[in-house]
């Protein structure tokens, strides 16, 4: 008698096919646009942010040589390691300029599927499969997500750093006695993190203080957490003193410099700011939440925050449980702590700083709704019909409503009719001008600049002194319409950037730079956007 052949029950299957569709639906909607587009596509999709091509021009130039530069000559650290060490091997095997960032798009999508993966196998037994899978989602779901984790920036290497970390967590936790291997492993996953991105050193900090008194009384399992992000953080440490001649990276020396100036409203509004998706939600619906533009937005704003939490503290009983039951301590007190430290030493965050906030709110939502089955159900399916509703406009993206086209016109511009030792500066957009037009551009924000920029020109406001001696012939800038003036655009970034290093007696030199080409939308009315090139008299 023939054998019946094995079947798998009706809901098994209808979970198993959910699941694979959802991991699908990620992947191409994640990797499909680096796939498709061509170079003003990709970068305005997902390369938009200019700081992820300061990564970039540093990973090729330490393959074609040139050290740890950005403007091939002057050393720096503006950079996070891991992450930057995670590139240099794609700028060494993949050649050119486009198919480096299809590459880059494609390692992102491996480490956020593999994020979103590993949240489904901690959470399934904790939770139910249902609410894993909602939370692995929630990962790219919520508006600007995709923003926050596929930037070019190190964030989806650092989220997968941090669910690796809180796996490892738990099962050192949940181990019956003595674990010193497993926190050896917890402590090693925890430096990474930070050699990822200073700041999320903090989970470190997070494991001690939600488990004081078990590495109190193992201290053979506290030395093996520890040890690893001493070793880590000196190793760096020393690297940095001896190669760049600073003991943190120069970018976050700037921010912090940044972050002192202005008045003290401007400052409390960016501390107050929450950085999460609701905001952005927000601020497509009232087109703004500062207290400056719109009074009235922001004090809704204020309030709708103020009810959040007010019914986060009603509900404290339900919400502690849902945290002990998700095991969610670790990733919300981490995220906790990095989100402080951002605001008191940065107070202004970009999208890329917002992934521990992702990852929490991610991982409470799904747990939360375990108890509602239904309801679990139909947000998993609104989730999976929002990744795939990302998909068909992200591959119409054509990025001539953006800048992006025209800092590309502007780079192909300076690398056809300039000599390869030319020097160009920018302080918005220098990025994508330095990358692509292959010539030697100073950022002037002084993020990728080294630590001689910081001393003599964001401190000491040297900026004159600084466009002579390195010989800077052109200044590229975002501007609008066919005789864009350089003055005023300058003093704008003086003016809304505090901090930035634009003094009077630069101010005049750039006034008196020449027009030479200009990029703009020409249907637009006010011929905007665009990106301008200015000679300078420095020759």
């Amino acid at each position: 008698m023939p054998e019946t052949p094995l079947r798998l029950p009706k809901a098994i299957r209808a979970r198993r096919s959910l699941r694979c569709s959802a991991l699908l639906a990620v992947a191409i909607t994640l990797a499909g646009p680096a796939l498709w587009h061509d170079t003003t596509g990709l970068v305005a999709g997902l390369y938009a942010h200019d700081d992820c091509f300061y990564y970039f021009q540093i990973a090729r130039n330490v393959v074609e040589g040139h050290g740890f530069t950005f403007d091939g000559r002057h050393p720096t650290n503006g950079f996070h390691p891991l992450w930057l060490f995670a590139l240099t091997p794609l700028f060494a095997l993949v050649p050119g300029d486009l198919a480096p960032l299809r590459a880059v798009a494609l390692l992102e999508t491996g480490l956020v599927l593999g994020a979103g993966v590993l949240i489904f196998r901690v959470l399934r037994r904790r939770v139910g499969e249902q609410s894993a899978l909602l939370a692995a989602l929630l990962l790219v779901a919520p508006p600007g997500s995709l923003r926050v984790v596929r930037s070019g920036m190190e964030s989806s290497l650092l989220l997968l750093l941090l669910v690796l970390t809180w796996g490892a967590y738990l099962t050192w936790r949940e181990s019956a006695g003595p674990a010193t291997g497993r926190a050896l492993v917890m402590g090693i996953l925890a430096a990474f993190c930070f050699a990822c991105r200073l700041e999320a050193g903090l989970a470190l900090v997070a494991i001690c203080l939600l488990d004081r008194r078990r590495l109190w009384r193992f201290p053979r399992e506290a030395f093996a957490a520890i040890a690893p992000m001493l070793a880590g953080g000196a190793v760096l440490a020393a690297w940095y003193g001896i190669a760049f001649g600073i003991l943190v990276p120069v970018s976050g020396l700037v921010k912090a410099h940044w972050a002192a100036q202005g008045d003290a409203l401007q400052q409390w509004t960016d501390w107050l700011r929450v950085p999460w998706f609701g905001e952005l939600i927000f601020q497509r619906l009232f087109g703004t939440f500062f207290l400056r533009e719109s009074p009235a937005a922001a004090l809704i704003y204020g309030a709708l925050m103020a009810g959040l939490a007010a019914l986060a503290l009603k509900e404290r009983a339900q919400l502690a449980g849902a945290i002990r039951r998700g095991g969610l301590g670790f990733p919300l007190l981490a995220a906790a702590l990095m989100l402080l430290t951002d605001k008191l030493v940065l107070r202004h965050m970009e999208v890329w700083h917002q992934v521990p906030l992702l990852l929490a709110t991610a991982l409470l939502a799904g747990t939360l709704l375990a108890d509602f089955p239904r309801m679990t159900r139909l947000a998993t399916l609104l989730a999976l019909a929002a990744v795939v509703g990302r998909l068909p406009p992200a591959l119409q993206a054509d990025g001539s409503a953006t800048s992006v086209r025209y800092v590309l016109d502007a780079a192909h511009w300076l690398r056809t009719n300039t000599p390869e030792d030319v020097r160009a500066a920018s302080w918005n957009g220098g990025g994508m001008l330095g990358y692509f037009s292959h010539r030697s551009v100073v950022v002037l924000d002084g993020f990728a600049n080294d630590a001689a920029y910081l001393r003599d020109v964001i401190r000491g406001g040297r900026l004159e002194e600084y466009l002579l001696r390195e010989r800077i012939a052109w200044i590229g800038e975002p501007a609008c319409g066919a005789r864009p003036d350089l003055a005023p655009i300058v003093a704008r970034n003086a003016r809304e950037r505090p901090g930035m290093p634009v003094p009077a007696d630069a101010q005049a030199r750039v006034a008196s730079a020449r027009l030479t080409v200009a990029f703009y939308r020409e249907e637009s009315p006010d011929g905007c956007p665009g990106f301008a090139l200015w000679r300078t008299a420095s020759r």
